[in-house]
């Protein structure tokens, strides 16, 4: 399973030193499949205000056959939609809303 970073104090060490950046944010626009999007999620406002996370992606699914969307990408927006104080069920219901989902992520970049 993927570790996380869910926060960053502003005055620790992790956000001083520069090993962990801001990598690019990247736009996917997915078409909903027979088993659905290809890609499950995690986080949300009821654990702590976790950042939404991709968790896995189902092979063959839209989403590994599109190739973009990585494991560990942040959600940032869903359909437009600011991702920020979402609760995990509302992301869902977002992301199940429409036969096409379109999304925003950052990939953070380790060293």
């Amino acid at each position: 399973m993927p570790l996380f970073v869910l926060r960053i104090a502003e005055d620790g060490p992790a956000a001083n030193d520069g090993r962990l950046r801001d990598g690019p944010i990247i736009s996917v626009e997915l078409e909903r499949g027979v088993r659905g999007f290809g890609f499950s999620i995690r986080g949300g406002q009821e654990f702590g205000a976790m950042p939404l996370f991709v968790l896995r992606i189902a092979e063959d699914g839209p989403a590994a056959n599109d190739g973009r969307l990585r494991v560990g990408d942040q959600l940032i927006s869903i359909n437009g939609r600011d991702t920020k104080g979402l609760t995990h069920e509302e992301a869902i219901q977002l992301i199940k809303q429409h036969p096409t989902v379109r999304l925003t992520v950052r990939r953070h970049k380790l060293p």
